[in-house]
């Protein structure tokens, strides 16, 4: 059974004012991650985020060839690479 939220989770990530979308843009204009959190706290802002992003790891560990998506998301935002590395891997090497 599809939860009915999911659509009001996918429309607050992109359009809302969350904590979420202000690190994503953050990370965008060139932050590290572990720079953004920085800069969030300043702001007494939280990233909820960050949480699921951990769990995900572990729920990940030993699919190193699966799930590239995720796997790029965990390195740019737990191991503080640049973005350009992993989202260049995906566009390059994994057609739709």
């Amino acid at each position: 059974m599809e939860s009915q939220c999911w659509g009001n989770d996918m429309w607050m990530s992109s359009t809302g004012n969350t904590g979420n979308r202000e690190f994503g843009i953050l990370v965008g204009k060139g932050y590290k991650a572990s720079e953004a959190i920085v800069e969030m706290r300043k702001r007494n802002k939280t990233v909820e985020g960050i949480n699921t992003v951990k769990a995900i790891r572990i729920v990940l560990e030993g699919s190193e060839n699966d799930f590239p998506l995720l796997h790029g998301v965990n390195e740019i935002i737990l191991e503080d690479k640049d973005p350009r590395g992993p989202i260049t891997y995906l566009m390059n090497s994994h057609r739709i």
